[in-house]
């Protein structure tokens, strides 16, 4: 890896060029990496919405608009008013993609290779006007077969993590998909007014502990520095210095051996399911429900997070620091998740279906977490119609206003315009080398990435994963798996030798130097 890696830095991708970075040499640390497990963890954003909603209107009116299995209780101590939206600013800063304010290099316009049915393929460029849904290019997945002594295993993972996260082996095979999982907490710490550097631990002043860090900025000669400051509940991400109030955020992905996925390499050595679930007693991040098919026709699921267990409260609002009664006692273990061997479907797809009062309402949330203007002009809508002659009315009909946006965000109309949008993609000469657009696949989920396996003939399982396997608008694979996905088509998931030669393009010899 890193001797490519060494070539890399020495002729940077046109990728590297234009960003005007040059590729870091790989270690074992880079497995250690949770930004992306954090942004798939938002239960702390909700936290900052639902106080916002009860600062808004009141607690008791707050439980009328928000129902659910979770009840909006305000913890004893705790003055929701004092709770910024900076907080939920700075979660969602965390893992934002790189801001270009321009190409270190010129673009080469070329010709993005576009399906057939994309607005504007004929000429190799993207729709005037913006598509309704936007999608990541490149992919966050790849597709890799590994076969090697006690090895044979084939699916997905992302590029830069070990083994095969979802996929399947010669007995078993495996699907994820995110789950709710609550696994972090807003804390209100109380600031020592004589010294910032101190939050109220049960009575006692108890240091912050504080650490240097820096960020190199292209353009200055010095780099920027800035303070990382850590309560023992988890990092401040913001402070109010007139209330002397402080608000940390714990997450259990911060916790040792909690770095995403690295429970891959068990699950793709597992034959049976006792093995199967051995392997995800080790899965920690992200919080995921498994699928489960073997060759013997076996189906089940497990749930798999690292979820703290909390005594005395619920975990729906921030909480405060300073108590004593809102820390968490210990972690849920693998047997207390919901799990089955033979699952009903039935039951998945009625847990599935906007129903009950609680799945409503965890939608709103959930768009809140994605699209904070939205949350505020909810909130503002929630302000204006409480001096209405029928307030809770004019009230819960902004609420369905949400609901029906964020279930029109959630369904991708068959045949509607879609955006897959690349972080290079800041100038118009490169949006149209690699942003790519497309017709939504008709009869399907939107998700431009699923498996179907076949346990009785692996050869015959199914994957797509668009828009393609090559970051490089050079390759012919760029593109090509987006042209698959909006047909409505997959490509054969070729898994024994005979099948793979026969599908085989080119054959890669690695040999060391003698």
């Amino acid at each position: 890896m890193n001797a490519w890696a060494t070539l890399a830095r020495e002729r940077p991708p046109e990728e590297f060029v234009l960003a005007g970075w040059k590729p870091d040499l790989w270690s074992a640390a880079d497995l250690l990496n949770r930004t992306e497990a954090f942004t798939g963890s938002g239960d702390g954003l909700d936290e900052v919405f639902r106080a916002r909603v009860a600062a808004t209107v009141g607690i008791a009116r707050a439980k009328l608009l928000m129902p659910g299995a979770r009840a909006i209780d305000i913890a004893a101590g705790i003055d929701i008013t004092t709770i910024p939206p900076l907080v939920a600013d700075a979660m969602r800063r965390v893992g934002t993609a790189p801001f270009f304010l321009g190409l270190a290099a010129p673009v080469t316009e070329g010709t993005v290779r576009l399906p057939a049915s994309a607005p504007g393929a004929s000429a190799g460029r993207q729709p005037d006007r913006d598509p309704a849904h936007t999608l990541a290019n490149p992919s966050l997945r790849y597709f890799v077969h590994l076969n090697a002594p006690g090895w044979n295993v084939i699916g997905a993972t992302a590029p830069w993590r070990p083994g095969v996260a979802e996929g399947h082996n010669d007995r078993i095979a495996w699907t994820a998909e995110p789950f709710d999982a609550d696994t972090q907490d807003v804390y209100v710490e109380r600031l020592n007014p004589s010294n910032p550097r101190q939050v109220d631990a049960a009575g006692r002043w108890v240091n912050i502990e504080t650490r240097k860090a820096w960020i190199i900025v292209r353009g200055r000669k010095a780099p920027v520095d800035f303070t990382i400051e850590t309560t023992g509940h988890g990092v401040v991400v913001a402070s109010d210095l007139e209330r002397h109030l402080a608000f940390a955020v714990r997450w259990s992905g911060s916790e040792p051996g909690a770095a995403a996925e690295l429970a891959a390499p068990a699950l793709d050595r597992a034959s049976s399911w006792p093995e199967f679930r051995s392997a995800l007693a080790r899965w920690k991040m992200p919080a995921r429900r498994m699928t489960y098919t073997d060759a013997s026709g076996q189906r089940g699921f497990q749930l798999a997070a690292l979820i703290p267990v909390r005594r005395g409260w619920n975990g729906a609002m921030p909480v405060p620091g300073w108590s004593g009664a809102t820390e968490w006692a210990g972690w849920r273990a693998l047997d207390d998740l919901p799990h089955a061997l033979t699952p009903a479907t039935a039951g998945r797809a009625a847990a599935r279906a906007v129903s009950s009062p609680g799945v409503a309402t965890q939608m709103i949330v959930d768009a809140a977490r994605r699209h904070p203007d939205r949350a505020d002009a909810l909130l503002q809508q929630l302000a204006a119609f409480a001096s209405a002659p029928d307030s809770l009315t004019a009230q819960r009909a902004a609420i369905v206003d949400a609901l029906a946006e964020a279930l029109r965000e959630r369904l991708l109309p068959p045949g509607g315009p879609v955006l897959f949008a690349h972080p290079l993609g800041v100038t118009a000469a490169a949006r149209r080398r690699f942003n790519l657009s497309a017709r939504a696949r008709a009869g399907a989920a939107g998700d431009p990435f699923s498996m179907t396996f076949d346990p009785g003939d692996w050869d015959r399982s199914m994957a797509i994963d668009a828009p393609g396997q090559s970051g490089s608008p050079e390759s012919a694979h760029f593109a090509d798996l987006l042209t698959l996905w909006s047909g409505g088509d997959d490509f054969a998931l070729a898994f024994t030798e005979r099948a793979v030669q026969a599908h085989a393009e080119a054959t890669l010899m690695l040999a060391p130097r003698r």
